[in-house]
């Protein structure tokens, strides 16, 4: 009976979508973990090996706490959140706060929600892009990085990988980077200005 009943445990926590991080090594191959379980991490030389050798450390993992009793914690998105917390913030702080929300016209509760809101949005695509580039960069091999410097040693980019380089090449005229034709193009516009 007891066998039946951890394991339907087992099998409710295994269903659960937890948060699941799988991240490129530089040597090669790659690393995993679950967010929420902490220590439950595996590898592996490809993408989907790593994710079944995750797949059995999450089992190894809730197996071994099912068995000593430990408390399980759930999936992020399963939590509940009141949406209130208590912040202490130096006086200068609320002041400021509250001065800046009195100029836009709106609570400083509202102040605060947009301001936490837009730095933490910021701090996920700087993630998110930290994470592409990471992963762009273990699959460049340092043959493809040097024949890459060479082609784009025109715009003056050796520091950068020519995936980055095309980026930047779709929003700014990066021809413009040679030093004589910024020059020139800095004088016209200070000229211009200035007349």
């Amino acid at each position: 009976m007891k066998n039946t009943k951890k394991s339907s445990k087992l099998s409710y926590y295994l269903s659960l979508p937890y948060t699941i991080k799988i991240i490129p090594e530089a040597a090669g191959g790659y690393s995993a973990e679950v967010d929420e379980l902490e220590g439950c991490m595996s590898q592996g030389e490809t993408w989907e090996e790593t994710r079944e050798n995750l797949e059995d450390a999450k089992k190894l993992w809730l197996e071994v706490a099912l068995e000593k009793g430990l408390e399980i914690p759930l999936p992020d998105s399963m939590r509940e959140y009141s949406g209130r917390f208590l912040v202490r913030l130096p006086k200068y702080l609320h002041r400021r706060l509250a001065s800046q929300a009195k100029k836009e016209g709106v609570s400083l509760n509202q102040l605060i929600v947009s301001l936490l809101s837009e730095k933490i949005t910021t701090k996920e695509i700087i993630q998110e892009i930290q994470f592409a580039i990471r992963a762009k960069i273990s699959t460049v091999t340092i043959e493809e990085w040097r024949e890459e410097r060479t082609v784009n040693k025109d715009y003056d980019l050796p520091k950068i990988p020519s995936f980055f380089a095309k980026e930047i090449k779709k929003y700014y005229d990066v021809s413009l980077a040679k030093k004589e034709k910024i020059s020139k193009q800095f004088k016209q516009n200070l000229y211009s200005k200035v007349v």
